[in-house]
């Protein structure tokens, strides 16, 4: 869903987007973790096939990012780090009482970030 919107942003005025990826440490099981390298690559894959529709469509540059680690973490890092404007991201909506006790991603960033955040639901 959220992917939509960055296809309308990169049609329109928008100058640069850059796609990011963060394969979370804290779900990946130790005996997956020797396959991080091959988890990197198809999602490398996935960004770059996402990056070449934005660039057929519109007049944007695109870049692409795939980190391993705290996603909350790794994004607020880049969002400082590239003076990003607006994060577009999806929310999962996984429930009240998980994300009173858990916290999710999208509720750190759109609580942390110093740049404007705007959060695309998932379709249930």
């Amino acid at each position: 869903m959220a992917f939509r919107y960055i296809k309308q942003m990169a049609a329109g005025s928008v100058e640069k987007i850059t796609l990011l990826h963060v394969q979370d440490k804290s779900r990946l099981s130790p005996h997956l973790e020797s396959r991080i390298e091959e988890f990197n690559r198809l999602d490398e894959a996935r960004l770059k096939g996402m990056k070449d529709m934005l660039e057929r469509e519109g007049k944007a540059e695109v870049g692409t990012i795939v980190k391993y680690g705290s996603p909350s973490l790794e994004i607020l890092r880049l969002v400082e780090d590239l003076e990003v404007n607006l994060v577009v991201m999806g929310s999962q909506g996984r429930g009240y009482v998980k994300e009173f006790f858990l916290g999710s991603v999208s509720q750190n960033i759109a609580r942390l970030s110093p740049s404007s955040v705007l959060l695309i639901p998932t379709r249930r």
